[in-house]
């Protein structure tokens, strides 16, 4: 539990420097990119069942949203060590394909182990929470041929229940999101036209998800520091 509230501690002080990164390089990229596409389609300017205009749209929201997955944990690290030594997109093109790779491996294997049972598989997903991570910053992936998923899983090695906590507090906490989000367009967003409601959420949404990610890529960095452990981009 000290290590959860240690790692909540430096989160919230590296929150300031990671927020001002994503937001002058990526964040208002993300909100526009999103934005259109959410109001366009929550006005009905696309028929629902117009799978070949609608879908697109929502891949292109959902795309915008999951470069974070990517821009987050570089700038946690450029807070950690005060220096990247390596250019973002330099960084994006050595790291989307391998991480890309090692998900999609990741995800059968979860399946497996959820084809034997429903609890192998979530056992699975949290020992794997770290992959992404893992890709970006492990030395040992880049020293020798050691797999990407053997050593995401050596991260959470106990520490699974401390791990799956973490996961269990973020999804109420995304629950809890829901419930305010809810609150707010019945009550202080209720006569706010439709654009302006959708921008102050979005806004939300994509501060709330960065701060998990920081909070995610910080707490890798503590398991490592923790284990005697280098990282490095």
């Amino acid at each position: 539990m000290t290590l959860l509230l240690s790692t909540l501690k430096k989160s919230l002080k590296a929150s300031p420097f990671v927020f001002k990164k994503v937001s002058v390089y990526f964040g208002f990229y993300f909100l526009a990119l999103s934005f259109p596409v959410l109001f366009f389609l929550q006005q009905g300017f696309f028929p629902e069942n117009n799978v070949g205009v609608s879908l697109p749209l929502l891949i292109l929201a959902l795309f915008s949203k999951v470069f974070t997955v990517f821009i987050v944990p570089y700038y946690v690290f450029e807070y950690n060590k005060k220096s990247s030594r390596q250019k973002f997109w330099a960084f994006i093109r050595d790291k989307v394909w391998p991480l890309t790779f090692n998900h999609i491996k990741a995800f059968f294997v979860i399946l497996f182990y959820s084809l034997l049972l429903i609890i192998p598989g979530l056992y699975k997903a949290v020992r794997l929470t770290f992959l992404t991570e893992t890709v970006f910053f492990d030395e040992k992936l880049k020293e020798n041929s050691v797999s990407a998923l053997k050593q995401a899983d050596k991260v959470t090695r106990g520490h699974f229940f401390l791990v799956a906590l973490i996961s269990v507090l973020v999804f109420v906490c995304f629950l809890i999101y829901l419930i305010i989000s809810v609150w707010l367009k019945r009550t202080l967003f209720y006569s706010l036209p439709v654009p302006l409601e959708n921008f102050l959420s979005l806004i939300i949404e994509f501060y709330m998800s960065c701060f998990f990610l920081l909070f995610k890529a910080q707490f890798y960095f503590e398991l490592k520091k923790q284990r005697g452990e280098a990282v490095s981009l």
